[in-house]
């Protein structure tokens, strides 16, 4: 969930779209260990996941 933006929601289907994921690491460029948005790990990882009604309301007061 802590890769989802916006653009990744559709009220209108009720779905929130699941294409990326949030990692802590550290790459080679980095200099510590900071947050990075990746694709999924795997084809299966890509989904979309139904918006219930209490999460419609909560997204709707934003």
């Amino acid at each position: 969930m802590l890769a989802v933006q916006i653009s990744d929601i559709d009220l209108e289907k009720g779905s929130i779209d699941v294409n990326k994921t949030l990692v802590y690491q550290r790459y080679l460029t980095d200099e510590r260990k900071e947050f990075h948005i990746e694709p999924p790990k795997t084809k299966q990882s890509y989904r979309k996941v139904p918006i219930n009604s209490i999460c419609r309301k909560y997204i709707q007061m934003r």
